[in-house]
């Protein structure tokens, strides 16, 4: 009888221990064990910041356990969660939420510039344009497209970019080839035929305007480019095609009306591609491509004056002189720019006391001549462009020492305090003196 009493009590304490099964804690998602790297990407679980795992386990009576494992304080610790049906499915539904795809806010920082940038363009220039180059005879049909054109700068931009991401960089690469596609338009034509009608280059500078601008957003938008990068790119476009023009001048382009145009258009691409180069060597800030384009500018025309120092007129002669200087003044730049992170409005300071002191130079050397004077444009050029480089250096040696160094080496300052040398002698006693020597690391 006692035999038979012990097995009963050994069959009660295996009824009372119910098993448990593992199953899957987010099956939609095929998710058995929440692990450390979900938990970080999704947050899942804020309120354990060490989490090891998270398991779901099922009784054999149908109830539910989750098991939560973290560490804290150095040391393992366990949770263990009952759950009825309802609540775990209401848990399930919470984790589902946090895990679903969220859409990124779009970055439209720049849709408003970009809308006025395209209606002014439309109302200063496309609806001028279009009926000269459409050849409209009536002045009510003239009137109707102007206002069409105008209206369809707004509205049009204004529904495309809706739902579409427009960012600073994006609007500027979007205006820079809309405004520079008008001057590409008018020589794309004269590249196939060196005479051409007028209506043909009006509205070829149209089509051209409005394709470059489609292009300057899509490059931005799909490469996701800084404004920094976007404004050296365009630095590179107009200098490249001040190279082209300067290029087309000296080797006798311009002779035939297609040279010209090709090189000034080739030049254009060259330079934007050039531009992007410069941003994959080193960083470019905003203040960074002002800067850059304040070289260049001094590049372009310091020669101009020197040559003209030489009483040349050849005009080959001062075209390959600024188109040398167009390029040391880039190279320069670049090489000035190495470790520098000047601010925007830094870089823009710059370039306009570069502009400013050249015409304030040049006004006191036209004013302090005599009018009658043959020497007249050679001291104006020279005065100018003196002025100009003075005030450059000026300027940005006012800013360089603000400018952010970026991969500077490492060095150490060490101080030496004469009230630590007299505090020796009465040292003993005192909770604090005066420290002899102080290093400081920079980095």
């Amino acid at each position: 009888m006692r035999h038979y009493f012990i097995i009963f009590c050994f069959l009660l304490l295996d009824l009372s221990f119910a098993q448990e099964k593992q199953i899957p804690l987010l099956p939609e998602k095929n998710i058995v064990t929440v692990k450390p790297e979900i938990n970080q990407q999704f947050n899942l679980f804020p309120e354990y910041e060490r989490l090891v795992s998270v398991r779901l386990f099922k009784s054999s009576d149908s109830s539910y356990v989750l098991q939560i494992l973290f560490e804290k304080n150095n040391s393992h610790y366990q949770i263990r969660k009952p759950l009825t049906p309802a609540s775990l499915a209401e848990l399930r539904k919470q984790l589902l939420e946090k895990m679903r795809p969220r859409q990124m806010a779009l970055d439209q920082q720049g849709r408003t510039k970009l809308l006025i940038a395209s209606t002014t363009l439309s109302l200063g220039y496309y609806g001028w344009v279009l009926p000269i180059a459409l050849e409209v005879n009536s002045g009510k049909l003239a009137v109707a497209l102007y206002m069409f054109s105008g209206s369809s700068g707004f509205f049009i931009p204004y529904l495309l970019t809706k739902d579409r991401p427009v960012s600073n960089a994006a609007f500027h690469l979007a205006n820079y080839g809309a405004t520079r596609g008008i001057v590409h338009g008018m020589f794309l034509p004269l590249v196939f035929k060196s005479h051409v009608k007028g209506e043909t280059v009006l509205l070829s500078s149209v089509a051209t305007s409005v394709l470059e601008g489609v292009a300057g957003y899509t490059v931005a938008t799909n490469y996701q480019l800084p404004l920094s990068t976007a404004e050296t790119i365009s630095v590179g476009g107009d200098f490249g095609a001040l190279l082209g023009m300067n290029f087309a001048v000296t080797a006798g382009f311009f002779d035939d009306a297609s040279g010209g145009s090709a090189s000034i258009l080739a030049g254009s691409a060259l330079g934007l591609a050039g531009g992007w180069y410069l941003t994959t060597r080193q960083h470019y800030s905003r203040g960074d491509a002002r800067v850059l384009e304040s070289t260049a500018l001094l590049g372009a025309y310091l020669p101009i004056a020197l040559v003209d120092l030489t009483d040349s007129r050849d005009s080959k002669t001062f075209a390959a002189a600024s188109m040398a200087g167009t390029l040391l003044g880039l190279g320069y730049g670049h090489y000035l720019l190495k470790d520098k992170d000047f601010a925007y409005n830094h870089g823009l300071f710059i370039e306009l006391s570069e502009i400013a002191a050249g015409f304030l130079a040049a006004g006191f050397a036209y004013l302090l001549t005599p009018e009658d004077s043959g020497n007249l444009h050679k001291i104006v050029l020279t005065s100018s462009a003196v002025g100009a480089t003075i005030g450059f250096s000026l300027m940005y040696n006012n800013f360089v020492n603000k400018a952010k160094l970026k991969n500077s080496k490492i060095s150490m300052k060490v101080n030496f305090s004469p009230l630590g040398l007299l505090s020796l002698k009465n040292a003993r006693g005192r909770q604090f003196t005066p420290p002899l020597f102080s290093a400081q690391i920079l980095f």
